[in-house]
């Protein structure tokens, strides 16, 4: 089976979602939710500005994904197709692991670090994958699920490396997290709104990104690797 096979598989077998298509839009309150990505970029910008990080290549890169995690979401919810949908996918995963690497630059000169971190996370995804281990469970995907506990198991090792500083990455998990748990209930809520609880999620991945560069920002000001 060829690479684009296997991913038109894992295409179909995501879960089917409440909302129903209005004209060519196919989820039209989950394509306008995705404004709420573009509102912490906007604060993400200002941030920068304010902590005169404008110009600061890895952060105006972080910038820059956040605005792409914007476009490719609303692009798939507006428009289902396993293509668009990797217009969506793909911007996630960057994000995740460049988040992941801008963290690990800020609090380890130890570039190994830096990089086998980020990859070791991609190299256990893939072997998830491998191992065929479902894409969802309860309707949460297990991507994101994985990513919780591991950014979890990595605030130890932060909190050996920068003390109380790592209490900033708490809010980031709490949104990413109730992020996850609500939009399990997609399909439950559905015959209650009629279009499910997805909006809510973009709301919830819009504030965890918020504070992901909130996170981030602090511990560059604090020069913690300097």
């Amino acid at each position: 089976m060829n690479l684009w096979q296997s991913y038109l598989n894992a295409y179909s077998s995501i879960p089917h979602r409440c909302e129903k298509p209005w004209g060519l839009i196919s989820e039209p309150i989950d394509t306008v939710s995705n404004i709420a990505i573009f509102i912490s970029a906007y604060f993400i910008f200002k941030l920068l500005k304010e902590n005169k990080l404008g110009r600061n290549l890895k952060f105006r890169v972080f910038a820059v994904l956040v605005l792409s995690l914007g476009i490719g979401s609303t692009i798939y919810h507006a428009f289902h197709s396993p293509y668009t949908a990797i217009a969506d996918l793909l911007p996630i995963y960057i994000f995740v692991f460049y988040s992941l690497y801008l963290f690990l630059s800020l609090i380890t000169k130890n570039k190994m670090l830096q990089y086998g971190i980020p990859g070791l996370l991609f190299i256990l995804q893939v072997a998830f994958r491998a191992g065929s281990l479902p894409l969802f469970v309860m309707n949460m995907p297990t991507f994101h699920i994985f990513n919780v506990f591991f950014i979890l198991a990595l605030s130890l090792w932060g909190y050996k490396k920068i003390g109380n500083a790592i209490i900033g990455i708490f809010p980031i998990l709490i949104a990413y997290a109730i992020g996850i748990f609500i939009r399990s209930f997609d399909l439950v809520i559905c015959s209650v709104n009629g279009i499910g609880t997805h909006f809510l999620w973009h709301i919830c991945v819009a504030f965890a990104i918020y504070y992901t560069a909130r996170f981030l920002i602090n511990l560059s000001n604090k020069k913690l690797n300097l």
